[in-house]
């Protein structure tokens, strides 16, 4: 009896996309189908969609669909996530030594931060939220000048 359910059948499409090099969507719909999973090329577009899947170039410069490296996505999504925060709360920056001072609006200093934390930056061992004052501690001990610059650069866009 063919199966139905949107999630378990992208938990199949995962574990495929895992297991081998797929180069089309034709080719998915008939693994998918050996899974018991009869669905059209359309549903396999919507579905890779859905669980982020990409178009790439393999080693032998053939376009082939994968899952997106995690830890790759979840730098991409936190810097993402700085940047909207950056631009909507950020009023300045200053640095001196090894600290980065971030002045924002008042009260929103602590999600500046947790965005700075969950970015994962290089060479940034961590922050200190006030109301309207985040200090961000780098690892170098020259690197505060450094880091408001580059964070001057993300606020910009």
């Amino acid at each position: 009896m063919p199966r139905s359910n949107a999630a378990a059948r992208r938990v199949v499409l995962r574990r495929l996309l895992k297991k081998h090099v797929t180069r089309t969507q034709e080719d998915l719909a008939g693994r998918l189908a050996d899974e018991g999973y009869r669905v059209s090329q359309a549903t396999v577009s919507r579905d890779l969609k859905a669980i982020g899947a990409e178009r790439a170039t393999g080693a032998s410069g053939k376009a082939l669909y994968r899952l997106p490296d995690p830890e790759a996505a979840e730098a991409e999504a936190g810097t993402g996530l700085l940047r909207k925060r950056l631009q909507s709360f950020v009023t300045g920056f200053e640095g001196s030594l090894n600290l980065t001072v971030v002045h924002t609006q008042p009260s929103t200093a602590p999600s500046v931060a947790s965005a700075l934390d969950a970015a994962a930056l290089d060479g940034v061992i961590g922050t200190v939220a006030g109301d309207d004052t985040v200090i961000v501690v780098s690892r170098d001990p020259e690197g505060g000048t450094n880091l408001a610059h580059r964070l001057g650069r993300m606020l910009k866009g």
